[in-house]
């Protein structure tokens, strides 16, 4: 049994502007996600995330 503890990602799909992606950075950060994944085509969903479900 793994020791390591459980962590949470959030996924951010759409490219706000860039103070709004900071806010939402930053809230991420203070509800205590370990994760924050973004696509690497801005407009297009991660591949991965749906695939975890």
């Amino acid at each position: 049994m793994s020791s390591r503890p459980f962590r949470f990602g959030v996924d951010l799909v759409e490219p706000p502007p860039a103070a709004e992606w900071r806010a939402k950075c930053r809230r991420a950060e203070a509800l205590g996600y370990d994760v924050l994944a973004v696509p690497d085509h801005l407009g297009m969903p991660a591949r991965w995330p749906p695939r975890t479900r």
